[in-house]
């Protein structure tokens, strides 16, 4: 999910958080291409990008706050985020 980091966090983070689905997709591709990357795949694949816009510090405190358990289906199956029941 590629979310606003701010022009700070992504001047220190090269943009990993802003160009994060594209950094997935090839994790070979410097992060100085990461943003013309990221302009291909939402120009070919729009439907396949995922974009949050809420600001990096408040989806930090959503996880935070709203902790999720991680269970498995079966033995060898996949894994499922669940949120925890209030």
């Amino acid at each position: 999910m590629d979310r606003p980091y701010g022009p700070l966090l992504n001047l220190l983070h090269h943009g990993i958080g802003s160009t994060h689905v594209c950094h997935h997709i090839n994790p070979a591709i410097p992060h100085y291409n990461a943003w013309q990357g990221t302009a291909l795949l939402r120009q070919r694949y729009p439907e396949l990008m995922r974009y949050d816009p809420t600001p990096i510090h408040r989806a930090l405190w959503r996880v935070a706050t709203r902790c999720a358990v991680v269970s498995q289906v079966a033995e060898g199956g996949g894994f499922f985020y669940q949120p925890l029941s209030s």
